[in-house]
């Protein structure tokens, strides 16, 4: 298990708030973070960090894309 930090963006790319937790491997923490992130409307845009190692970010509308924008893998 790894720790991951989901942090929230405002509209100018501000961190806005964040939510850690913890996750078996990446594709764990990209679909927690993905259901969190539908359950709320405030903040356009995300960035998914696991230590020092930004795992992926994105804008709101990419959550209906099947695929993840700005993965840094």
């Amino acid at each position: 298990m790894h720790g991951y930090r989901l942090y929230f963006l405002s509209s100018e790319d501000r961190i806005r708030g964040v939510e850690q937790f913890v996750a078996a491997s990446d594709g764990d923490a990209i679909a927690r973070s993905h259901r969190i992130l539908s359950e709320q409307d405030t903040y356009p845009g995300f960035e998914i960090w696991q230590g020092a190692r930004l795992l992926t970010f994105g804008r709101r509308g990419d959550l209906e894309k099947p695929w993840i924008i700005g993965c840094t893998s």
